[in-house]
């Protein structure tokens, strides 16, 4: 009996790689906390956003927001030290934060819990894989 073929290694993200970037505009005024632990995105989002703050760890991230607000806030689903973004999530639910998160995980499953906890807590998520992602700074 055969098998029928499956979709294996196609996902919302690879789907969406079709279409071009999607870009978001930065207000020129906006706070904003990069969570990201790869050197070479956060490079991108330096050049994008030069005054970003950054946090590589979700403990890092979790500090920051505990003693600064931020407007936006772009948040990785893996990050170093076996952290993840959606303790950063949970914690931004519990405090109630009124900005806009971007979430850009290329983990698929990883980007639609972190997605779930922000929606559940009525903080405003969007997924946006950082393969298509570019922040624009609004002059």
């Amino acid at each position: 009996m055969k098998s029928s073929p499956t979709r294996r290694g196609v996902s919302q993200w690879s789907i969406q790689r079709t279409g071009g970037p999607q870009y978001r505009i930065v207000g020129a005024t906006e706070r904003v906390l990069v969570v990201e632990d790869s050197l070479s995105r956060v490079q991108q989002f330096k050049k994008q956003v030069p005054n970003a703050r950054l946090a590589a760890t979700s403990a890092a991230a979790i500090e920051a927001i505990r003693h600064e607000q931020y407007d936006l806030i772009c948040l990785d689903r893996d990050l170093c030290n076996q952290t993840y973004g959606e303790d950063v999530a949970r914690a931004l639910v519990a405090g109630r934060f009124a900005g806009r998160v971007i979430c850009h995980s290329e983990n698929d499953f990883g980007a639609r819990l972190i997605e779930k906890i922000l929606m559940d807590g009525n903080v405003r998520c969007e997924r946006v894989p950082f393969s298509l992602l570019g922040l624009v700074r609004e002059v």
